[in-house]
């Protein structure tokens, strides 16, 4: 077999494509077709010897006429789904699949697992996929999963790599993922086939690893038949049918079959590749496009048995453990997209183009040298669907009642799908997921986009070329832009506007005294024949807000802010009492100190407190329940020196927080809940708020209902806000509200004005009829 270098010498040496072959905005494929066979990394696969097609055979069990649930696709997340499903004591579940189990795209699928990613959710779905794969299946099924741990070194060649990997770390610990961030020297002694000149430092997570495809979906499927599940193969779906209820809302009514239909009211799309395919038929558009995905098995290798499997981002590569050899795959900037996808492809590859692999092929002999002479032993290039973010899309579809989608899970399906599957299992049955996936679900996309062919090429071509990339704060697509603009979108653009695109939107970001920034037409990176943008001011200040610290243009998009003064140590509290010429701040004319006033008393009989005569040093001394209220005690009013005064950039939400966090360094008011809980305590005061009488910290007492006055007072009175913390009079200052309605949201339900309520939720009565005004 040829080595690595010497395939690289080929490549490197052949004629660049045609014009023709050359993938562009139409034809964005090589024209290539399945080859007849291939040898895989896989000791063993679900396929059957040669016989007569799925047709001919007919499904391997008799169709039910009802079903409760229906999967489609016999893939990794479809047997995960089905085993989910039937975990949670739905007997009906039905798996329908065309060819074979593992058929389409899961068969070739590297297989690797990975526990750390930069979101909390995907680190709970993943250890959530390791436990069923290496616990669960081998304790209910006696079968071995096909779990291979060997652990997982992940490659820093960057200073700013680094520091995303110790982010990563973090997060491990708050997760249970034990992980280890080595220095070079530590990386040479557990990998000694590794190059480590160039390295700023590793991340080592012991407990990654592998898993095998035919393993996993033969262990899948047995538990889930053992608690009643079924599984019918060669029986591929042709239709789906559609029925409309008596207030016009479309539901899934059956699934039809070349044996037969199958009525049930959910239908689960798991066809993977296929999955666009099954949405046509039953209305439902799915925004993912099939892209070929590569790698290439090595011939044995001295030394490399029981090393981890490695993933260097900045060089876009993985290599994966193989018994006593190395898989290496990675992702390119110019991936072959799969137009016309085949109803008939099972079990099939594609021929390798060594021209768009040679680039993996450096990075590898880079990272481990010895694969320089290193011989190949097979290719396996197979579909894979990619989606326009490169997350999966999951959840109902919101064009069709009773129609889940799990599909585009942009070749992690096998390290997704326990944590998916079962999260799927209970969107299906209980009508929403345990955890927060938002970011998977279907209903991210507007509905103008995905149907839209363009925008969902280039932004999952964009996806797939920065797979590896640093996930910044700050960053923006440069694909599938201009989609949707404004009416002053040119006026804003002349002005320097630096745009930012929300669901196709273009929406002002901020602006910059350089001139205009246009977002030019997406240049798929020079790949396919296009020219790179070569003077590109959008994509030069874009690429300064590739960090995490302050971008050179903080300056720019933040104005002249003065940071607020450390709190000094405060003095103890004193009693009311009156103030004299120097202690008025503010005043216009000077008054006599007058008689001494008298300490005011709460509703609960108790005297009030404030901070003492200084002028807004510190937050103690701004009590919040002082019977002057906020403004006048350091907040930017009037009485106030300028230090204090906030920029006149900030928007009044943004002061609100600034201005609750000063008052309240314990308060569990954050984020845009102080907008609504300072917005009437700044204002108006804590009556007007629902804290009860002027100057008390003490709670609203139930039956007393405060004023209506203000936003937040009228949104207590309505039960939308929960009263004043009632505890220690030294929690008082600190306590507020704790609500999930933001300023506009709770504005937009206080307009309502002829809405009835019953009993409020703060112990008391509201009459009936009750308008809000």
């Amino acid at each position: 077999m040829a080595s690595l270098s010497r395939a690289l010498r080929v490549a490197a040496t052949r004629p660049p494509l045609s014009p023709a072959r050359r993938p562009g905005l139409c034809p964005l494929s090589s024209g290539a077709h399945p080859t007849a066979e291939k040898n895989v990394p896989y000791q063993r696969t679900l396929k059957e010897e040669a016989g007569p097609s799925a047709a001919a055979r007919g499904p391997s069990r008799p169709l039910p006429s009802t079903a409760d649930v229906v999967v489609i696709g016999g893939g990794s997340l479809g047997c995960q789904t089905l085993y989910h499903l039937a975990k949670l004591g739905v007997r009906g579940a039905l798996l329908l699949e065309r060819e074979r189990l593992t058929s389409g795209t899961t068969w070739h699928t590297a297989g690797l697992l990975w526990q750390l990613r930069p979101s909390d959710v995907e680190v709970e779905l993943l250890a959530h996929t390791r436990r069923v794969v290496s616990r669960d299946l081998p304790e209910e099924t006696g079968l071995h999963a096909g779990w291979v741990q060997n652990g997982g070194l992940f490659i820093a060649s960057s200073q700013q790599r680094l520091l995303e990997y110790q982010r990563l770390m973090s997060l491990g610990k708050a997760y249970g993922v034990e992980s280890h961030v080595l220095s070079p020297a530590e990386t040479k002694a557990l990998y000694p086939l590794m190059n480590v000149d160039d390295l700023y430092g590793t991340l080592y997570v012991p407990h990654d690893g592998t898993m095998d495809p035919a393993g996993t979906c033969s262990a899948l499927a047995r538990a889930a038949a053992t608690r009643g599940a079924q599984i019918i193969e060669n029986c591929p779906v042709t239709g789906i049918r559609v029925r409309t209820d008596d207030f016009g809302v479309r539901r899934v009514a059956a699934v039809e079959t070349e044996h037969g239909s199958i009525q049930t009211p959910r239908v689960v799309n798991c066809a993977g590749v296929w999955a666009g395919a099954v949405g046509r038929m039953a209305g439902v558009k799915v925004p993912l496009v099939a892209m070929h995905h590569a790698y290439v098995v090595t011939e044995r290798i001295e030394g490399i048995q029981n090393m981890p499997n490695v993933r260097d981002h900045d060089a876009s590569i993985y290599l994966r453990l193989q018994g006593d050899a190395l898989s290496v795959g990675g992702y390119e900037a110019n991936p072959i997209f799969w137009e016309e996808v085949s109803d008939k492809f099972a079990f099939g590859l594609f021929d390798l183009d060594w021209e768009v692999f040679a680039q993996h092929i450096e990075g590898a002999v880079n990272r481990v040298p010895v694969l320089e002479k290193t011989g190949v032993k097979s290719t396996v290039c197979g579909p894979e669907s990619f989606t326009p973010d490169h997350k999966p899309l999951m959840g109902e579809a919101p064009e069709l009642r009773g129609f889940f989608l799990g599909c585009g899970f942009n070749s992690a399906g096998m390290m997704l799908g326990g944590g998916c599957g079962q999260e799927l299992a209970h969107w299906v049955v209980h009508g929403r997921p345990e955890k927060d996936m938002y970011s998977y679900d279907i209903r991210r996309f507007h509905c103008s986009l995905t149907g839209h062919q363009r925008w969902v090429r280039e932004r999952s071509h964009e996806s797939y070329a920065r797979n590896y990339a640093v996930v910044f704060p700050h960053d923006e697509p440069l694909a599938g832009r201009s989609m949707r603009t404004g009416p002053l979108h040119q006026e804003l653009l002349a002005q320097g506007c630096m745009f930012q695109e929300r669901h196709g939107w273009e929406r002002p970001g901020w602006f910059t005294p350089e001139g205009t920034a246009p977002v030019l037409p997406y240049d798929y990176y020079g790949a396919y024949g296009n020219q790179a943008h070569q003077d590109h001011a959008y994509g030069k200040l874009l690429a300064d807000e590739h960090t995490f610290d302050f971008p050179p243009h903080h300056n720019v998009v933040s104005g002249r802010v003065r940071p607020l003064p450390r709190p000094s140590a405060a003095p103890a509290l004193q009693p009311s009492r009156a103030r004299g010429p120097a202690e008025r701040p503010g005043r216009g004319r000077v008054r006599g100190p007058g008689p001494p006033r008298r300490p005011s008393r709460s509703g609960s009989g108790r005297r009030s407190w404030r901070g003492g005569a200084a002028r807004c040093p510190s937050p103690e001394r701004l009590a919040p329940h002082s019977r002057r209220g906020w403004r006048r005690r350091g907040l930017g009013g009037r009485a106030c020196p300028p230090r204090w005064r906030h920029p006149g950039m900030f928007s009044q939400a943004a002061v609100w927080r600034a201005q609750s966090r000063l008052l309240c360094p314990r308060s569990r008011v954050v984020g845009r809940n102080a907008a609504v809980s300072a917005h009437g305590a700044e204002r108006r005061g804590f009556r007007r708020a629902g804290a009860g009488a002027r100057g008390s910290p003490e709670p609203r007492r139930p039956g007393k209902h405060p004023r209506r006055g203000s936003l937040a007072g009228t949104a207590c009175f309505l039960g939308l806000l929960p009263p004043r913390h009632a505890g220690p009079r030294s929690e008082a200052p600190c306590a507020g509200f704790n609500t999930p309605l933001s300023h506009l949201e709770a504005l937009m339900l206080l307009r309502r004005r002829s809405v009835s309520f019953g009993t409020g939720t703060h112990g008391f009565r509201v009459p009936k009829g009750r308008t809000c005004r």
